[in-house]
């Protein structure tokens, strides 16, 4: 009997590990898809002061300048974040995977 009370005690503390590895995951993850949602809402208020900057030059009659330049930097500097975030999410995922790889080696 006490073997298989071994054999359900290991396959739950697996169950378990296994569970809190990917709770983990899914935090992480989560934590960079909400910079991003804010990261989106950011380049969304961005083109839209571009578009009402560049409309109101248009009606004006003006000709463009350096303020839509500044403007598309901001834009362009939104959009290499949500890449860098990207690009965390990704290494986030490999660590995790990683380290579920060496913790069920350290099972075996």
């Amino acid at each position: 009997m006490a073997g298989l009370f071994d054999i359900i005690s290991k396959t739950a503390n697996d169950a378990v590990s296994r569970a809190s590895t990917k709770a983990e995951e899914i935090y992480e993850i989560n934590k960079y898809k909400n910079q991003q949602v804010e990261l989106k809402k950011d380049l969304a208020m961005a083109k839209r002061r571009i578009g009402d900057y560049c409309y109101k030059k248009y009606e004006d009659g003006e000709e463009l300048d350096e303020v839509l330049v500044k403007l598309c930097e901001e834009v362009k500097k939104v959009k290499q974040q949500m890449k860098d975030l990207e690009e965390d999410i990704e290494k986030t995922r490999e660590n995790i995977r990683v380290r579920q790889s060496e913790a069920g080696e350290d099972r075996l």
